[in-house]
This record gives C-alpha cells, structure tokens and sequence, in this order.
C-alpha cells in the first residue's frame, strides 16, 4: 500500500506535516473546509492511506457519518489514528466535549464484535494498540504510592492526559486478530512507547486494603 493521501481531520491550526487538513472552520492550515458531522470528506473511495485525528471527535455529537467516511476514503489497510482526552480525567469533562472516550468505544467494534460493526461502519475496524500518555510525575507519583500503571489506569483518576488509538480499516482480506490491542504508555504523544505494567506495584494491594479497613473500622 503506497500512494495515497494522509488526511488531519479536525486539525484546526495544528495540521500535522505533510497531510491534508480537514476542519468545519476555516484557518491557515485548513485545506478543506468540511461539518464532518452532515457532510461527506472531499476525497475519493479507498484514496487515503493514513486518517490522523486529534481532539475533535470529542466535540462531535454524533459519530455515525465521520465513521462511514472513514471507512469509504481508507484504502485497504489503511491506518487509522485517534487522539482524544481520556474519559478519566478531568480535561474530558470541559465544555463542548460530548463524548468521553475510553477503551470499550473501539474494543466493541474493533475486537469484541466486530461481524456485528462492520455493516454500521462499512469496513472491519482492527485496534491494534491503545497508547495512554502519561506525565513523568503521575509516574513517580505512583510509584510513590506503590501503585502500578495498570491498577492505575484501571481504577484512578487524573492518570492518563490523553490516549491514542491506532487501528487500520479493512475492505477485504482482513487478518485474524488473534489477541486484544497492546496497550503502551509514553510522556508525550510522540514519545518512546512502552508495555504497560499488569502487574501492581510490590505492597500497593496491601497498602490499599489496609487503608479500606481503616475507614470501615471508623
């Protein structure tokens, strides 16, 4: 797969070097001016090759038509891109974000059932990681704590700033995906990724039983 276009959907005045910026308002950067929300991408059927997209979906109030979009202007194997604050944290929750995104909107399609999404969304969808960005100290924070980033992830908040998914969308010979999505973290989007942990920190169970005593026993 080679040759095709590199779109930024929503990429306001951030465009990413190199793609095609797409965005309801017009700016410097915008090359097409598109309400992905009720309007189609100005692009031909399985002509785009890489679809990046940051902090915008969140905005949106419905997901149906980006969706489908994206599915009819990926080429076959094409790769997908999303960036959007993560639902436990509190940048998810300012004004004008209507979705607050976390794992399970994209296992569902993308893993869990995915025969069942393919009709909706036009193609199969295949997450391959999801990566979380995480600030250098929430890290020493938790490991402070003795807590693991898994647990973390898992049960804290205010831990992850935003997370990326990466998915590549199949018209036809899709492969078998046969385990769920790596998950990785990094300091910064672009920043070296990581496995994240599934192991919590050594005593953090402990500690945190020990502290859940202590209030029942008050």
């Amino acid at each position: 797969m080679s040759g095709g276009l590199a779109i930024d959907i929503g990429c306001g005045w951030a465009k990413r070097p190199g793609f095609v910026g797409v965005d309801k308002e017009p700016g410097d950067q915008v090359d097409h001016i598109v309400d992905i929300e009720r309007e189609r991408l100005p692009f031909a059927d399985r002509s785009v090759e890489t679809i990046f997209s940051a902090h915008c979906l969140e905005h949106l109030a419905d997901h149906a038509m980006i969706y489908r979009e994206i599915s009819r202007v990926a080429m076959n194997g094409a790769q997908v891109e999303i960036w959007t604050p993560y639902a436990w944290t509190n940048e998810a929750f300012i004004y004008t974000h209507r979705t607050f995104f976390n794992e399970a909107h994209y296992l569902h399609p993308c893993y869990l059932y995915p025969e069942h999404w393919q009709d909706i969304l036009g193609a199969r969808w295949q997450c391959s990681e999801f990566q979380f960005v995480v600030a250098p100290d929430v890290l020493a924070e938790l490991h402070r704590h003795g807590f693991g980033l898994e647990f973390a992830l898992k049960h804290l908040k205010e831990v992850a700033v935003e997370f990326g998914t990466h998915i590549r969308v199949w018209h036809e010979d899709a492969p078998v995906q046969p385990a769920p999505p790596a998950r990785t973290y990094s300091e910064t989007r672009d920043g070296v990724r990581r496995p994240v942990t599934t192991a919590a920190a050594p005593g953090a169970m402990a500690r945190m039983l020990g502290r859940v005593r202590r209030i029942v026993t008050r």
